[in-house]
């Protein structure tokens, strides 16, 4: 009996065997589903030929700042120095529950399903505070908070972004948004220049158990991430967003500017006193180039 890999989802079916996979195109003649840069063996769930970005999993000498920041972001999550890479062939990690791998090409965490980007349309135009009170309108039960970070509004959001729970599906998840003072949002390159940004990460947790259920990292003005199988209030998540800076001192900036913002939060009505924030704790950190916000732990 063949064992297949839960993350298989659509059927395709032969005479002796019943073959799932997680992609729309299938080659009859090799019987492997095609994911665009690789053929998947759905009798091993091993992929038969090795990652195209093989040449990104080697470190480069560390002779300069350039060489060590792109050793900080190697391929496959690790590259070489990621045991699991030493399998050339394996598919999402060797751990398919957790991740999924949909053209062969980078395996992803199962609760990413990233929904928008800084370039999509709603992102071009300002984003005023009574957009949280209409996004009840949209279906939408989430919570979100208002930083200024010196240059312009750090927003976060947490929360069901789909909420139809009776059906099946949930789309909890969260939003990290970067706008400037007229509430237009700022690009990536443009935060990379203007604040010294070189990247920003979000997870979402259940409290309680402290369960992930989204995260997503890259530099952008909008960084998204939902899972459209779990469904959960905004007050029962907690969300952890960190924020890589080109050095120590822009990042001490970026924490100070937060801070003044928490502690002048109930004048101004942002951060803890902001109408939508449900009154959750927000904390900032820092170590070194990187800055840590956490939203929603008591």
């Amino acid at each position: 009996m063949v064992a297949l890999k839960p993350v298989f989802m659509h059927s395709l079916k032969t005479s002796s065997l019943t073959v799932q996979t997680t992609t729309q195109c299938v080659s009859e003649a090799f019987f492997t589903p095609e994911n665009g840069a690789r053929y998947l063996n759905p009798q091993t769930g091993l992929w038969l030929s090795t990652d195209p970005a093989m040449g990104e999993y080697v470190p480069q000498a560390p002779i300069n700042d350039d060489a060590k920041k792109y050793n900080q972001s190697l391929a496959g999550m690790g590259g070489v120095f990621n045991v699991v890479n030493l399998h050339v062939y394996h598919y999402a990690g060797n751990n398919p529950v957790k991740y999924t791998d949909p053209d062969g090409r980078e395996a992803i965490h199962g609760g990413r399903y990233p929904g928008f980007s800084e370039d999509a349309p709603q992102a071009q135009i300002p984003y005023w505070d009574i957009w949280d009170a209409m996004s009840l309108g949209l279906g939408f039960i989430i919570n979100g908070t208002k930083l200024d970070f010196g240059s312009g509004y750090l927003r976060l959001w947490k929360g069901d972004y789909n909420n139809v729970v009776a059906h099946g599906f949930g789309g909890a998840g969260g939003e990290i948004g970067f706008y400037d003072y007229n509430n237009m949002i700022i690009k990536g390159a443009e935060l990379s220049k203007l604040i010294g940004l070189e990247n920003s990460s979000m997870q979402v947790y259940l409290k309680g158990n402290n369960l992930l259920i989204a995260e997503y990292s890259e530099l952008s003005g909008w960084v998204t991430a939902f899972n459209v199988t779990t469904s959960a209030h905004p007050n029962s998540m907690y969300m952890i967003s960190e924020f890589t800076f080109s050095d120590d001192d822009r990042a001490e900036k970026f924490a100070n500017n937060i801070r003044r913002s928490i502690l002048s939060g109930k004048e101004t009505g942002m951060a803890e006193h902001y109408y939508w924030n449900a009154g959750e704790k927000i904390s900032v950190s820092q170590n070194g180039r990187e800055v840590t916000v956490t939203w929603g732990i008591e």
